[in-house]
């Protein structure tokens, strides 16, 4: 059985990086922010780019930490 852990600073991650990297944004165009840390919003990102059930990607918050997947 595969599994996924992701550990970083979640708080500085919004899901749509998983789908579109801050840096493919254009200088007209907004990227999105992160409001608030959504741990879930992450899990489900990297479960579908990744194709694996969701129950299988956990992720962790590790403050002031790099953004990792294992």
């Amino acid at each position: 059985m595969k599994a996924v852990e992701v550990k970083g600073a979640v708080g500085a991650w919004h899901p749509g990086y998983f789908v579109r990297a801050i840096e493919a944004y254009g200088e007209d165009e907004q990227p999105p922010y992160p409001r608030h840390p959504d741990p879930e919003g992450v899990a489900r990102a990297v479960s579908r780019g990744l194709e694996l059930p969701r129950h299988l990607v956990t992720v962790e918050d590790v403050p002031d930490g790099d953004q990792t997947a294992s």
